[in-house]
């Protein structure tokens, strides 16, 4: 039973579908490589090493997460990215009076850490696209 979309081919095409079978064959080969290629040369960054956080280690990470990030954190993200504070605080949910307050507090609490981890990694991934 043919899959959904896909047209049965009458017998007399056979060359024709060959033809395509080889051509999408010689795709995937094209593709693997290539995957491979960038896999083999494409070095992960370290979570939040936009953040200055130098660290490998989930839990250690997981830790400063909910121990809340310390507010030059945050500057720290939008000096490498050259992003005003607002859009950071914007994308991060984090409302312009409460990071006001976070700011003379010195730390932002374990939610809006979490969040700003999550926009750093976010930003990595389509910085590296």
């Amino acid at each position: 039973m043919p899959e959904p979309g896909y047209p049965i081919l009458p017998a007399k095409t056979s060359t024709k579908k060959t033809r395509l079978l080889k051509q999408r064959d010689a795709i995937a080969e094209h593709l693997r490589e290539a995957f491979a290629t960038n896999a083999r040369s494409v070095k992960p960054r370290p979570k939040g090493q936009r953040l200055g956080i130098d660290t490998d280690d989930t839990i250690h990470l997981v830790r400063l997460v909910r121990a809340g990030f310390e507010f030059s954190r945050l500057q720290q993200f939008q000096k490498v990215t050259g992003l005003s504070l607002e859009k950071i605080a914007r994308f991060a949910q984090i409302p312009q009076q409460t990071l006001s307050r976070r700011q003379t507090e010195g730390r932002l609490h374990a939610d809006e850490s979490d969040r700003l981890l999550r926009l750093s990694m976010i930003f990595d991934l389509a910085v590296d696209l």
